[in-house]
């Protein structure tokens, strides 16, 4: 059995029902959908259907994921599925920062 993953980003004007992939393994699976900046319901109500409906077994979000947005999706899929966050160093996070700031702000 492939264990199953869920990786959550967000970007502006994105929209989940489009900006999506999947790729599978033998022994993984894992989605990738993307979320605009304000859709934090959305991401929720995702992780929740993912987890029940497909069997999602851990979610990844991004570092765009708020600490609080966070707490209410593990809240949501309980020990369902395992949440992560992918969060870098002071270095990484600088770099990522100066790249999105330029190419989604800027």
């Amino acid at each position: 059995m492939a264990f199953k993953v869920l990786f959550i980003v967000r970007a502006p004007e994105s929209d989940p029902e489009n900006d999506k992939s999947f790729m599978k393994s033998k022994n993984i699976e894992v989605s990738c959908i993307a979320f605009d900046l304000k859709d934090s319901e959305g991401i929720i109500n995702t992780c929740v259907k993912e987890t029940e409906e497909n069997g999602i077994q851990a979610i990844v979000l991004c570092p765009a994921v708020s600490n609080e947005l966070v707490a209410r999706i593990s809240e949501k899929v309980g020990d369902k599925a395992a949440v992560f966050v992918g969060r870098g160093d002071f270095k990484s996070v600088h770099i990522a920062s100066q790249i999105t700031q330029k190419e989604w702000f800027g």
